[in-house]
């Protein structure tokens, strides 16, 4: 196998003939952003010397990436690239499927008109031979009745029958708009790009047979990282369904081909930093003078701004600013050959599937929101090789929305939030009998209690965490003291109280905690 980068011999290209050489595409590595795409091809090639053209390729085609190896007894002479602005490019499959939904609305309409069209010509019959009898003779008021009931008959079912084709016409006019309209935003993506060609100059002794693989970088083709997370119960593992969203607009339909999806970045560049000499110079501010006196408030004004221009606008050749990749580099190869058609529609391709042990925690904040929120904890996540994106969650074989995963903002675990819980009910209610109101002097104390009920109607335990608060003062003129807490964690600081419980099956658990206030009768404090 040879492997030549792209070349120019205008010798080669001269007086030899050209063969095109039919190929496919067999493997597409896609990247974040773009894709590498390698072609294989066979063909027969002639003693002597010969141009293959590899045509029909990327209109999006980097000429700087293609890459041709080759199998037989022959030379690679050289490679070239040019653009095909005459050969048009070939409608996809679903351009195809568009047209013949288009033809087939036309033909119902072209019949509807047809039928239409017979129907006036029989009403005109009618109408132009409602003569009955001659000039000499009239008729009977039986065959009156009768002519009067056919010609009322017949009509309105003409009449009835027009209106009907004139509903199938407005109906199939509005397909046609539909299949035209897209059509022609298909049809424009085709309209001004010509398609990519490939030469290979080669050399053979004898007559032989070859076998090419050709490859090269495309931009318009990308994929996204998106995943289902799906929790039977919070005693099972997370299952994590790993998907890729990957969409293309290269101009090639992508057929029955072998996926690679990569983190990596084809057009980064490769070439590591390199630092310059940061110099620094001290300039002396310019003289300013003042009735021929230079002033020293001027002065001094001058050199502060002289440092505040050489702070903000550092001299040229100053430091290299560094960019580099957060995340390491991956490879995901897919075993099963995918169909991805041009035309920027994202296809999800499953890239994996896990069962990732989690601890699950509730929390709820009940002055704020009565619900419980499921969590999950995930401490060895790094292993799945996971990337930021977008969750769909389902918890107990339901639907309950969408989540994100950050693993760049992520430490040693990595917290899914599962949605709200109805079987975990939290009640938060006054305490009646020690809500009060006492005032002594000119001061006014306040004492407030509340009670929480937390009921787990789950078949199995759970841990719980609750949170509410109580009030912080920031003058010396207010008294706060947490009078009754139940066993909570207490932080002064911020004035929030914590619980943690281990609540079994169809368990109930009452809390409470109480605090009085104390301020001067002038002072108005809002305590609800």
């Amino acid at each position: 196998m040879l492997a030549f980068l792209l070349c120019q011999s205008a010798a080669i290209w001269g007086a030899t003939e050209e063969k095109e050489v039919p190929s496919a595409i067999r493997e597409v590595v896609v990247f974040r952003q773009g894709a590498q795409v390698f072609r294989e091809g066979k063909s027969t090639l002639p003693e002597g010397r010969s141009v293959l053209v590899f045509t029909g390729l990327s209109p999006l085609l980097d000429l700087e990436s293609i890459q041709v190896g080759a199998a037989g007894n022959f030379t690679i002479l050289s490679v070239n690239s040019r653009r095909n602005y005459l050969q048009a490019k070939e409608a996809d499959a679903n351009i195809k499927n568009l047209q013949a939904q288009l033809e087939a609305a036309r033909d119902r309409y072209a019949r509807e008109q047809a039928l239409s069209q017979v129907l006036t010509e029989e009403e005109n019959l009618l109408l132009a031979n409602k003569m009955i009898g001659g000039q000499q003779t009239g008729v009977s008021i039986q065959e009156l009745k009768a002519a009067a009931t056919l010609y009322r008959e017949r009509l309105t079912e003409i009449k009835l029958q027009q209106i009907d084709i004139r509903k199938k016409l407005n109906a199939i006019q509005l397909e046609i708009d539909k299949w035209q309209n897209q059509l022609n935003t298909l049809n424009a993506q085709l309209q001004p790009i010509a398609v990519s060609e490939i030469l290979v100059a080669v050399e053979a002794p004898l007559a032989t047979n070859a076998t090419f693989r050709i490859s090269y970088l495309v931009s318009n083709a990308s994929w996204q990282p998106m995943y289902d997370l799906r929790v039977k119960d919070i005693s099972s593992p997370v299952v994590i369904a790993y998907k890729a969203a990957i969409q293309q607009s290269t101009g090639e339909a992508w057929k029955d081909v072998k996926l690679t999806l990569s983190t990596g970045n084809p057009s980064q560049s490769g070439f590591r930093p390199m630092l310059s000499p940061w110099w620094l110079s001290v300039t002396p501010p310019p003289i300013v003078y003042r009735d021929g006196v230079r002033t020293m408030t001027e002065a001094a004004k001058e050199a502060e701004d002289s440092r505040a221009y050489d702070q903000v606008q550092p001299a040229a050749g100053g430091p290299a600013v560094t960019q580099r990749e957060t995340t390491t580099n991956m490879e995901f190869r897919i075993d099963t050959p995918y169909d991805i058609p041009s035309g920027g529609q994202p296809y999800t391709v499953l890239i994996a599937e896990h069962k990732a042990p989690a601890s699950y925690e509730y929390y709820v904040t009940p002055k704020l929101d009565p619900d419980a929120f499921l969590t999950a904890k995930m401490t060895d996540w790094e292993k799945y090789n996971l990337l930021s994106g977008e969750a769909t969650l389902f918890f107990e074989d339901t639907y309950v929305g969408k989540t994100m995963i950050d693993v760049e903002n992520t430490n040693d675990t990595l917290n899914l939030s599962l949605g709200r819980d109805k079987n975990i009910v939290v009640k938060r209610t006054k305490q009646l009998k020690y809500t009060d109101k006492q005032f002594l002097g000119n001061k006014v104390t306040h004492t407030i209690g509340w009670d929480i009920e937390v009921r787990n109607k789950k078949k199995q335990s759970v841990r719980i965490i609750i949170e509410d608060q109580f009030p912080v003062s920031t003058t010396e003129e207010i008294e706060v003291k947490l009078e009754k807490s139940s066993k909570a964690k207490v932080d002064e600081a911020e004035g929030k109280l914590t619980w943690e419980l281990n609540l079994g099956a169809g368990k109930t658990e009452n809390l409470e905690f109480r605090y009085s206030v104390k301020h001067p009768r002038s002072l108005a404090v809002y305590l609800e």
